[in-house]
């Protein structure tokens, strides 16, 4: 017996569908002081488990998040499964991919090390912010990741659902210039990158790029994370006479709100449930879970 243990949402069942493993549900308890406690019920021990947890754009917490797996993590090694692989397709505190200033802690290498401990094998994300650590299989030992990409079936997305234009392809920074060369080979078109400088201190940005005249192309920004909106903002201020604006992005926080955006149409993945995730990535994930 193979089982996909989650939350009840259409990733996770969706998953256990592409892996052609039975679904176990996995209800969670949240006291009124913001305690959890995840409950997982088996009847009999599977062989292998894929522990799948999710969080939603309305109900952001990522700490709460991180808890409920750790803790059902515990709770299916103490109920004596050996093989548990663990997706969380937000991987959190995934930002910290390397120590920048003296004191700082090691986010990233500390959320493996704890999982380590509890008996995971696998992790697998969905385009997660570990930039410094593009496939990180040996990142912390005994436990491997894999980086699955949210890109490709975002570009897949929009490449069947809408008749694109002559399309661009625009990474806001340097960092997404990768996946804005991922997409536009999917959806046939150009590419380019944007620079950002931020100020360490006070966190302020400031965007470089000249991609001012598009006139009559359908345009796509791309990024892995929008969160407060202010770099993908900032670079359709770079635009002018685009016959249309698309933004992909693959993790959708919008810590300030929905509406920052208006003119463009936007698309997110389901990795964080929110009003604009249209794009599935459970059958992505079964790809990367079967290729190893």
């Amino acid at each position: 017996m193979k089982a996909v243990v989650g939350s009840p949402c259409a990733l996770s069942k969706n998953l256990a569908s592409h892996l052609g493993y039975e679904f176990i549900p996995m209800d969670v308890r949240a006291f009124p002081d913001g305690e959890v406690n995840p409950r997982i019920v088996l009847e009999e021990i599977p062989e292998e488990v894929v522990l799948v947890n999710t969080i939603t754009q309305s109900d952001f917490n990522v700490n709460r998040y991180l808890v409920e797996c750790l803790f059902a993590a515990k709770n299916l090694a103490d109920a004596g499964v050996d093989d548990v692989k663990l997706v969380m397709p937000y991987l959190p505190y995934a930002r910290q991919d390397a120590v920048f200033r003296p004191g700082e802690s090691y986010s990233s290498r500390y959320v493996f090390e704890l999982f380590a401990s509890l008996g995971v094998k696998w992790i697998f994300a969905v385009t997660t912010h570990m930039h410094r650590h593009e496939t990180f299989l040996s990142f912390v030992p005994g436990i491997k990741g894999y980086n699955v990409s949210g890109f490709v079936p975002l570009a897949h997305y929009l490449k069947d659902n809408f008749n694109l234009h002559n399309p661009f392809v625009l990474g806001p920074d340097g960092e997404a210039g990768k996946w804005a060369s991922e997409v536009a080979e999917i959806v046939g078109g150009e590419s380019y990158s944007l620079m950002k400088k931020r100020d360490r201190t006070t966190g302020a940005t400031e965007t470089f790029g000249d991609v001012t005249v598009l006139e009559g192309r359908d345009v796509i920004i791309v990024d892995d994370v929008i969160s407060t909106g202010g770099t993908v903002v900032a670079a359709t201020r770079k635009i002018e006479k685009a016959h249309r604006i698309f933004v992909a992005v693959v993790h959708g926080l919008f810590m300030k709100g929905t509406d920052m955006l208006s003119g463009a149409t936007m698309v997110t993945t389901n990795t964080v449930e929110n009003p604009f995730s249209r794009v599935d990535v459970s059958a992505a994930i079964a790809h990367a879970m079967k290729q190893v």
